[in-house]
C-alpha cells in the first residue's frame, strides 16, 4: 500500500508542474553561489544546507497545494482507521526521495566543479569527510525544511495568507534564532520550538575541517526530525484532510 500511495503522490506531483520553478531556483543558485572563489569548504555546504531548507519548504508547500481533495479523501476512506497514517508517511517519503537526490547533487557539484575546471573555487582542497558532512547536514535541513512545510498545511490552517506567513516567520526566525536570542533572551522559551538550524551552523562552523563535534551537532537536527513527524502524524490523524468525511460517513451509518 505504501509503494502504490507514494507512487501515485509522485505521478500527481509531476503532472501539476508544480516543481519547476523551485527546481529553476536550486540550479540558478549554483550558477551563482558557485560562480567566483576561493570559498571556504564548511561554510559553503552549510550556505547550501540554509538554501535547501528553504527549498524544501516550498517544494513541500507546493506539493500539498497539487494533492486532490477529493482524491486524498477516497484514499483516507480506502484506506481505513488503521491504514490511514501511511497516506501521510508517503507524503514524508516523496518529498525524503526528491530531498534525497538533490542533496547528492548539492554535495557533489561544487566538488566536481572544483577538481575538474575551478581549482580556485576554494580555499583548500575538500575530502571525503567533508562530502560525508555536506551531505548529512544538507539533507538534515532539508528534511527539516520539509517537515515544516507539510506541517504548516492548509488543511488546519484554512487561510492562505496566515499559513504563508507563519511558515516565512518560522523559516528566517530559525535560521537567525542565536542573534535573536542574544538580543531578546526571553524569547529563547519559545524559539526553542522550531529547528535549531542556527545553533547547528554555528558549531559545525567552528572549525575548518570536519570534526566529530560537528556531526555531533546534527545529532540535535535529527531529534527535531523526529517529534516533527509524531506531530504531523497527530496532528494530521485528527484533522487531517479526510477526517470530516470519515466522521460524516459514520455518522451517517447510524442514522
Amino acid at each position: 500500500m505504501l509503494k502504490a500511495l507514494m507512487n501515485l503522490g509522485s505521478k500527481n506531483y509531476l503532472k501539476s508542474n508544480k516543481i519547476i520553478l523551485p527546481l529553476i531556483g536550486y540550479f540558478a543558485y549554483f550558477g551563482i553561489a558557485y560562480s567566483v572563489g576561493p570559498q571556504k569548504v564548511i561554510p559553503s555546504l552549510v550556505v547550501q544546507a540554509i538554501f535547501m531548507f528553504f527549498l524544501m519548504i516550498i517544494i513541500a508547500v507546493t506539493y500539498c497545494d497539487a494533492e486532490h481533495e477529493v482524491l486524498q479523501q477516497i484514499l483516507i476512506l480506502k484506506a481505513g482507521p488503521n491504514n490511514k497514517p501511511f497516506v501521510y508517511i508517503s507524503k514524508i517519503l516523496v518529498l525524503s526521495k526528491i530531498l534525497a537526490i538533490l542533496s547528492v547533487i548539492s554535495t557533489i557539484y561544487p566538488f566536481v566543479r572544483y577538481y575538474f575546471g575551478f581549482s580556485g573555487l576554494f580555499d583548500r582542497s575538500p575530502n571525503v569527510s567533508d562530502a560525508f558532512l555536506g551531505i548529512i547536514i544538507i539533507f538534515e535541513f532539508g528534511f527539516l525544511g520539509l517537515l515544516i512545510g507539510v506541517l504548516i498545511n492548509q488543511s488546519w490552517i484554512p487561510s492562505r495568507k496566515i499559513q504563508l506567513c507563519i511558515i516565512v516567520l518560522v523559516a528566517i526566525v530559525a535560521v537567525v534564532q542565536n542573534r535573536i536570542v542574544e538580543d531578546i533572551k526571553v524569547l529563547r522559551y519559545v524559539t526553542w520550538i522550531l529547528p535549531p538550524l542556527s545553533v547547528i551552523s554555528k558549531q559545525v562552523n567552528l572549525k575548518e575541517y570536519a570534526s566529530i563535534n560537528a556531526f555531533w551537532a546534527l545529532g540535535q537536527g535529527l531529534i527535531y526530525c523526529v517529534i516533527y513527524i509524531v506531530l504531523y502524524l497527530l496532528i494530521m490523524l485528527n484533522t487531517g484532510k479526510g477526517s470530516s468525511s470519515i466522521r460524516a460517513n459514520k455518522k451517517g451509518k447510524k442514522l
